[in-house]
């Protein structure tokens, strides 16, 4: 659970598909750039990398959409007294802390529980098998012991 940070990230299939077709879109501009040097075809420019990908958590999207709200209301905002955008703001600040302590927090779970723990599961695991092996090949051999004796 703790190893994918989107646990708790509402699924918009809005981003999901913008993110994909950016990400396809520059693979192949970025292909065609590279591979018709030289052809009689025009040449694509060499596109820029798409921007990094934003954290999928449920504080970061919260970041994300009152930064945004924060912004169009500081926009079309008529009077110098804007009490909304600045609290949007506010809470947008507030949330960034929470994401970042969010982040820390999954790290710190990952490193210090989900590794040992799955350290030592699969170590029991393989010393499982070892055993389970050395039963068989014993029974193996008990098995032609009697038959050797029976013969």
């Amino acid at each position: 659970m703790y190893d994918n940070e989107s646990y708790d990230y509402p699924t918009q299939i809005q981003e999901s598909i913008t993110e994909l077709s950016s990400s396809i879109g520059y693979n192949i501009t970025s292909f065609a750039a590279t591979n018709l040097r030289g052809t009689n075809l025009p040449v694509p420019d060499a596109p820029s990398a798409p921007p990094p990908s934003t954290h999928k958590t449920l504080p970061h999207a919260l970041v994300r959409s009152a930064s945004t709200a924060s912004s169009a209301v500081k926009a079309t905002a008529t009077s110098g007294d804007d009490r909304l955008g600045k609290a949007l703001g506010l809470y947008a600040t507030g949330w960034e802390k929470i994401a970042a302590a969010r982040l820390e927090q999954d790290a710190g779970i990952k490193d210090h529980f989900l590794h040992p723990w799955q350290t030592t599961l699969n170590t029991s695991i393989a010393v499982a098998m070892k055993a389970r092996q050395a039963v068989k090949m014993s029974r193996l051999e008990l098995d032609a012991a009697k038959q050797t004796f029976v013969s």
